[in-house]
């Protein structure tokens, strides 16, 4: 009888123990899945952001940087790092001749393969340090740091003349030319200078790209300043070009002839 107790006893006891495994087993598979879909939630979160981010900081079609952080760049340098470097900036704007042609005769899709592979071009010829963006439609934007002016001239030229030279194949085979139109302008306007203003920097850029398409197309122009004077103002001097050239207060130059007809309509918004 007492050997009988015993082995019941054991055999409650074993239950016991099984039943509280079960529970432990229980437990832990609920604190893993809980772990696990944890884990899923948070990677899938931060995917999200960064497909967000990245949808808001770059443009779809080229892969580029978009407008929209470009300018967030530029308010940045001149709120902070301009203080800190009297080093010019090259502020480039570059126009697609003549691409509303494309459009027209091969259709949108075309144009697309044509944006595409111009943006390709044009990364494989900047530096890394250099900001390149889709500035809408068919334009682009860089900014880099040349070391002179001769050296900002010498880069227009050759993106000018590397663009020239490309044959851009769309899907049907086609091998299309084209040309691009390049306005730029040295920022800060003046070496030393406290006009720091981005967006009166780019209208410059933008009056220069408009001279180079008014020229003709297929050409660069590019403003900068000679005499610094606090009077002085990027703003000021877009209101008259050829006026403030000629009191020697900034330089234009450019790869073909200019004519300066249509300074009132000259320059978009940023």
């Amino acid at each position: 009888m007492r050997i009988r107790q015993l082995q019941n006893q054991l055999e409650i006891r074993s239950l016991e123990i099984k039943r509280g495994n079960l529970v432990q087993n229980g437990l832990f598979g609920v604190l893993s899945a809980a772990l696990a879909l944890g884990c899923a939630f948070y990677f899938y979160h931060r995917h999200v952001r960064r497909t967000l981010q990245a949808l808001s900081t770059t443009d779809p079609l080229t892969g580029l940087l978009n407008r929209r952080e470009i300018k967030k760049q530029l308010a940045k340098y001149q709120n902070e790092d301009a203080r800190q470097t009297d080093r010019q900036m090259a502020l480039l704007l570059i126009d697609t001749d003549h691409f509303k042609r494309i459009n027209d005769l091969y259709g949108h899709r075309a144009g697309d393969e044509v944006l595409s592979q111009l943006a390709k071009l044009l990364q494989d010829a900047c530096r890394t340090e250099d900001l390149l963006a889709r500035w809408g439609g068919e334009e682009f934007f860089i900014s880099t740091w040349p070391a002179s002016v001769q050296d900002a001239t010498a880069m227009v030229e050759r993106l000018r003349s590397l663009v020239e030279r490309r044959a851009f194949t769309i899907s049907d085979g086609t091998e299309l030319s084209i040309t691009i139109s390049i306005g730029f302008v040295l920022y800060p306007l003046f070496p030393g200078g406290k006009d720091r203003g981005w967006r009166d920097a780019l209208h410059l850029a933008d009056l220069a790209l408009y001279a180079a398409k008014d020229a003709g197309r297929n050409a660069w122009v590019g403003i900068w300043g000679v005499t610094l004077d606090s009077e002085i103002t990027a703003r000021a001097i877009a209101s008259d070009i050829r006026r403030a050239e000629d009191a020697g207060q900034i330089k234009i130059a450019s790869s073909k002839s200019l004519i300066w007809e249509r300074p009132a309509i000259y320059g978009r918004s940023t």
